[in-house]
């Protein structure tokens, strides 16, 4: 074979190599599925990474929790402390008040108590104006009956005064004082009596029979400064 025969002999055979590969290329790209339109094609490249559209769409679809709102500082130690203060301040005024309302009704009770014990002492006059002592000549005549009833009379209204007195119900100062002395002289004279024929009684019985007119003989000097004489003759 000569110079040209092979030359052209080589170009024949690499223009079948080539053309096989051509046909071979094709027919690939024909066979191959061709992605559909707005999907990426399988064609790796190195400049983009992979992205996964499940993800993607599942990122886009969370809702984005906006940022939180600066809180304001906290007030409510604060507002605790002036309740707590203003609590206070209402409990104190309101201890005042019913200490002041106590006092009020305090005075009120003792003013209506005074009032009250004053009007009782009045009402005592008729029984104060009952007594009286016996003259030198009734105590000679202690068998007749108007004596007897004076005598009847001072020791029922004494007892009234001595019952009223131990009771507390009248003003104890006020009723010594108009009392005086002589409660205690006419006391003693009664005492001292012997037997009264119409009573049937001594003097000294019929006081022990009426309890409060001793207590009231025994009390009266703490209030009028005058001194029980110290005899047999002062107590029944």
């Amino acid at each position: 074979m000569n110079h040209r025969t092979r030359f052209f002999a080589r170009c024949f055979k690499t223009s079948l190599a080539q053309r096989a590969m051509g046909v071979a290329a094709m027919a690939w790209f024909i066979v191959s599925p061709v992605p559909a339109s707005g999907q990426p094609s399988n064609v790796l490249t190195t400049n983009q990474p992979a992205t996964n559209p499940a993800a993607v769409q599942s990122a886009s679809a969370r809702p984005v929790t906006p940022p939180a709102p600066a809180t304001a500082p906290a007030q409510g130690k604060d507002t605790w402390d002036r309740w707590n203060v203003i609590a206070a301040i209402v409990s104190a005024l309101g201890t005042v008040a019913a200490a002041i309302a106590a006092f009020w009704s305090f005075k009120s009770a003792k003013q209506a108590e005074t009032t009250a014990k004053a009007q009782r002492l009045s009402d005592l006059w008729p029984e104060m104006d009952k007594l009286r002592y016996l003259s030198d000549e009734e105590v000679m005549k202690l068998n007749e009956q108007a004596v007897a009833d004076i005598v009847l009379s001072n020791v029922n209204a004494m007892e009234k005064l001595g019952l009223w007195w131990h009771a507390d119900l009248i003003d104890r100062t006020i009723m010594a004082h108009e009392l005086g002395t002589g409660f205690l002289d006419l006391y003693r004279q009664i005492i001292g009596l012997g037997k009264l024929e119409k009573l049937n009684r001594t003097g000294a019985e019929l006081i022990a029979e009426n309890p409060f007119v001793t207590e009231l003989y025994l009390e009266l000097p703490k209030y009028i400064a005058v001194p029980i004489l110290n005899d047999n003759q002062t107590k029944p």
